[in-house]
């Protein structure tokens, strides 16, 4: 899948961070937490939940 907002390719990140964070730590920043992810996954939370708090302007779309 190709991450875009505007209709372009953007960078993003992925970082470790801490454990215990909270489900919305990094929150609209392009920078998605392990932890923080893990959270929101206990909490019933499915992907495009966790990818629509980190990268709220983007549009998922496959590569062809």
């Amino acid at each position: 899948m190709l991450a875009r907002e505007g209709g372009v390719v953007f960078a993003s990140q992925y970082r470790a961070g801490t454990r215990g964070q909270a489900c919305t730590t990094g929150q609209g920043t392009n920078i998605m937490h392990q932890w923080a992810s893990q959270t929101c996954a206990l909490q019933g939370h499915n992907y495009s939940y966790m990818l629509g708090i980190y990268y709220p302007h983007i549009t998922l779309g496959t590569t062809t």
